[in-house]
């Protein structure tokens, strides 16, 4: 997908998300990171970086992402979501403050 549709973030978002569950989440990160720019206003994109960020202990950078992913959600408001997303947990006093 991610060849076939590469003007799309459905194919390395379901890659990631693939790899995280394999518990490979070093992969999972890598394999977004470098479409964030490609998409800048997929909500989605930020958010799983936030997400296997925070699973890799680089804190600094999970909080930047989700912050991002909070504006980008815009109306839709995914800080619920974000509370409860285990992943996120080490962030939720700074999640419950933005």
């Amino acid at each position: 997908l991610c060849r076939m549709l590469p003007e799309s973030a459905f194919g390395p978002l379901h890659l990631a998300y693939t790899l995280r569950k394999l518990e490979r989440v070093a992969d999972a990160h890598a394999a977004l990171l470098p479409i964030a720019d490609k998409f800048p206003d997929d909500w989605r994109i930020a958010y799983s970086l936030a997400c296997y960020s925070c699973r890799l202990g680089h804190l600094h950078d999970a909080l930047r992402w989700i912050e991002y992913a909070i504006d980008l959600a815009g109306k839709l408001d995914i800080r619920m979501k974000a509370l409860d997303e285990k992943d996120l947990e080490p962030l939720w006093l700074n999640i419950s403050e933005i």
